[in-house]
């Protein structure tokens, strides 16, 4: 797989509070730590609004001052040196979980004379504390996904527009027939919270979850179908319960959350609440897609990680990529920066990086039916 003897530099950036004012610590994989004071959060407009260009320039300029500057200068000099295909420069963000900042577009983050913006040049993601223990990177080939499609009847009531069926299940083709006997899909569509439940204990790497969200006072839900088909929102916890646990040997290595492209933009921090509960109960990583992504981006995204993290093994190496292949496409676009990488560890690996012959012999076995 992917690993630092090929070039990868890590970095771990955490940001914390004291008192009315900030701090930032960057620290290496080699130890050196530095840090620099940054005074009162940034004055930046609403996510969505305006250029995600001048929103990533301003958020380095707050962030990256004084000793810290010098010490991502290094390390971008050192990375931009390496001769890998791939994101040489691995850059973990730790946030304190209340923290005000972890609303802001991270993703946007755009260092001055770079033709990119940090997440799609370097292999960025966030990080969620977890005491569960971490799963092994797998062996096993195909990559197996479960894809959730929740299209209950009954959406307008919660004030919801009914999902793209046809839409949203052609999510993955494009990479299924990119990647044909590399990947296998399992399509569970209308979907209830007992068939979540008991399809997760088949055992799949990789659950992609395409349903509404809902926020209210006492707490976030999905909305799910109940046991007549009509749409009922299910709290957080339940759904994380039934995509894993940690006591649940076949919970998912990875777990996409995305809201329908009909979906309301505000209800994605639903999700991301969502994903620390399930980090907790033992998934390695979780993308979350902050908001609504149109449909060609969305499949262009997914055909370009799939490719990217069968040739690497590197979760966040091909959010990267896939991020980097929609900013290209479209870099005025807000659609590149919602997708947002949590991670349990720096080192966000789904599977071992195999020799192309062995991997043309492993693609080939079957695992289960």
């Amino acid at each position: 797989m992917y690993a630092p003897d090929q070039g990868l530099f890590k970095a771990e950036l955490f940001i914390k509070r004291l008192g009315a004012a900030y701090q930032a610590q960057l620290t290496t994989s080699s130890g050196q730590t530095l840090v620099a004071p940054l005074g009162e959060q940034p004055d930046l407009p609403p996510p969505g609004i305006g250029s995600p260009v001048d929103y990533g320039r301003k958020l380095f300029e707050w962030v990256f001052r004084g000793e810290l500057r010098g010490g991502f200068e290094l390390l971008k000099e050192l990375s931009g040196g390496s001769d890998a295909e791939w994101p040489a420069m691995r850059i973990l963000l730790k946030l304190e979980p209340e923290s005000p900042l972890t609303e802001l577009i991270w993703e946007t983050i755009w260092p001055p004379a770079s033709d990119l913006p940090l997440a799609a040049s370097a292999a960025f993601s966030r990080y969620l504390h977890s005491t569960t223990p971490s799963r092994p990177v797998v062996w096993d080939r195909p990559i197996r996904i479960l894809l959730i499609v929740a299209n209950p009847d009954g959406l307008q009531r919660f004030d919801l527009d009914s999902v793209d069926q046809t839409l949203e299940r052609s999510v993955l083709q494009g990479a299924e027939q990119q990647l044909h006997g590399r990947i296998i899909v399992k399509r569970l569509l209308k979907a209830q919270l007992a068939d979540i439940r008991r399809e997760e204990q088949v055992g799949y790497h990789i659950t992609h979850l395409l349903a509404h969200a809902t926020a209210s006072e006492g707490g976030g839900g999905v909305v799910l179908a109940d046991p007549s088909g009509k749409a009922t929102v299910v709290s957080l916890q339940k759904v994380a319960e039934a995509i894993a646990s940690p006591q649940d040997a076949t919970a998912p290595y990875l777990v996409f959350l995305a809201l329908p492209v009909n979906g309301d933009a505000p209800h994605g921090r639903v999700l991301m609440e969502l994903s620390g509960l399930l980090i907790r109960a033992g998934v390695q990583s979780v993308v979350v897609l902050q908001a609504p992504i149109e449909p060609d981006s969305l499949t262009a995204f997914m055909e370009q990680f799939y490719r990217v993290l069968l040739e690497t093994g590197a979760i966040d190496v091909a959010v990267a990529e896939a991020r980097k292949r929609l900013f290209k496409n479209s870099p005025n676009s807000w659609d590149w920066t919602w997708p947002v990488l949590c991670s349990r560890a720096a080192d966000s690996a789904l599977q071992h990086r195999l020799s192309p012959s062995l991997e043309s012999t492993v693609s080939k076995i079957r695992f289960g039916a």
